[in-house]
């Protein structure tokens, strides 16, 4: 939560007065206007003019060189930021405008990803935002091989260009850049439990599944894009999802009388299909226990021939008859 304008006024003024320092009206003013609504930033600044006044008068003058000497890092928030990169045309100013966001550069690249389709006008533009994003999705990657600052580096300029020199047709009038979709977390009834599922399947943590599996899903599952076929129920029955779950995924209220036909012959699906994976079970189970096939007979019968031949050859000449032995 940011402050106001009149708010850091107030606390500079009340803050000053209890330190004993003079100031004057404009001081206050300049405070205000190099300030982006931060308390604790502003309390710095006060610690730091403070410390070089030697007794004088805190004037207008000392906050704007100290502002233009500090050059702080300063935040904006989504929505003010994405309507500014959505108008800006000139690549470099777009790069640094990005940087001001206070998104992570994968969290800005869906946020991004989600809008342009929905903002552009023009659609030749779209697929060349989309192509720069494929290619800062592969750059996103490389935070997992080499060096995070990189892949972020790329991640930020390549999607900044996504957002703005991609597009021929400069936006006019007001812009409504929304919160995407697949990324909220006040979801539908039984989305918690597929996140949990996919995560248990795929071995990842429930953040990596709502942002990387939902989304195809919901390609897959929704009636109203190209690809999407609600009553298509392999990939939810190979997942293990219920009825309910794999409502959520299509997008369709329980209350409907289409959605209550298509549970029932979802279920009438998975009767089957579990029904199918049990007589898969039992043919392996009775595969691993069947006999093992008997040895060979005339290894068994020539191993004792073997046998008696070697103890044959073991065995002493007898004394010949009429000799003497000494033992």
């Amino acid at each position: 939560m940011r402050a106001n304008d009149e708010a850091l006024r107030r606390i500079a003024r009340r803050v000053l007065r209890e330190e004993g320092i003079l100031f004057e009206d404009a001081a206050i003013d300049a405070l205000a206007t190099t300030n982006h609504g931060d308390l604790r930033a502003l309390v710095r600044d006060l610690q730091v003019l403070a410390s070089d006044l030697n007794g004088e008068t805190l004037n207008a003058a000392m906050v704007h060189a100290h502002a233009k000497a500090s050059q702080r890092d300063v935040t904006v928030e989504i929505f003010p930021g994405l309507d500014s990169l959505y108008r800006e045309r000139n690549s470099a100013e777009a790069a640094t405008l990005i940087r001001t966001i206070d998104k992570d550069a994968s969290e800005f690249l869906n946020w991004v990803h989600w809008n342009n389709a929905s903002l552009f006008t023009h659609g030749p533009s779209i697929r060349r935002g989309t192509t720069t994003l494929l290619q800062a999705d592969r750059a996103m990657m490389g935070r997992f091989l080499n060096t995070a600052h990189r892949s972020t580096y790329w991640t930020h300029h390549l999607t900044a260009l996504a957002a703005s020199t991609a597009n021929d047709v400069p936006l006019q009038g007001r812009i409504f850049p929304s919160y995407p979709h697949y990324l909220r977390r006040s979801a539908p009834s039984g989305r918690a439990s597929i996140i949990e599922k996919l995560a248990d399947l795929a071995g990842t943590n429930k953040a990596i599944t709502r942002e990387e599996f939902l989304h195809p899903l919901f390609v897959l599952m929704q009636d109203e894009g190209p690809l999407g076929d609600s009553s298509l129920f392999d990939v939810s029955l190979e997942l293990g999802l219920s009825a309910e779950e794999h409502l959520s995924l299509a997008g369709l209220a329980k209350s409907r009388r289409s959605s209550k036909a298509l549970i029932k012959s979802y279920e009438e699906a998975q009767e089957l299909h579990e029904a199918k994976m049990a007589q898969q079970r039992d043919n392996t189970h009775q595969s691993e226990q069947s006999p093992a096939k008997p040895e060979s007979k005339v290894e068994e019968i020539g191993e004792p021939i073997q046998t008696e031949q070697a103890a044959d050859d073991d065995e002493e000449p007898g004394t010949p008859p009429g000799q003497m032995t000494l033992f």
